[in-house]
């Protein structure tokens, strides 16, 4: 999965740890036998201060599908995030690595219309779909500093 993160272009290994004991983590979607199964979820945020100073949210999950873990495209998946019940943003900003059963995404405060300090103020639901179509999601409390 860090081969994945590094490849997207995000270079802080330390914001992907998986935190499956995450009080915010909703524990995914129910077996039906078709859909991909959400675990792992973790959306974690950080002040970066290489270059520009910015907050930066990664996102990390991982999945397994009754159909194998190949049958989930690599393309972005989506990522909602809302606050107080009231969804934020939406975006397709989860690209999974076909065959491994890691996904991770990386998006910025400005991007998201979050506020990091605040990160446990907002919920992620990550939603992936694989290619027949079927969809697996899962939610998960923000991190932050």
């Amino acid at each position: 999965m860090i081969a994945l993160l590094v490849a997207l272009g995000c270079t802080n290994k330390d914001s992907i740890a998986t935190d499956s004991g995450n009080p915010g983590d909703s524990g995914g979607t129910v077996d039906d036998g078709v859909s991909p199964m959400v675990t792992d979820a973790v959306a974690e945020c950080s002040e970066h201060t290489t270059g520009d100073t910015f907050y930066g949210w990664n996102f990390a999950a991982t999945y397994s599908d009754p159909q194998g873990l190949g049958n989930v495209p690599r393309t972005f998946h989506l990522v909602t995030v809302e606050r107080d019940g009231n969804v934020v943003k939406e975006s397709e900003l989860l690209v999974c690595d076909d065959g491994s059963g890691g996904c991770v995404g990386t998006a910025t405060d400005d991007q998201l219309g979050t506020s990091c300090p605040s990160a446990d103020e907002y919920t992620f639901t990550f939603t992936i779909t694989d290619y027949d179509g079927n969809s697996g999601s899962a939610s998960v409390i923000g991190d932050g500093p």
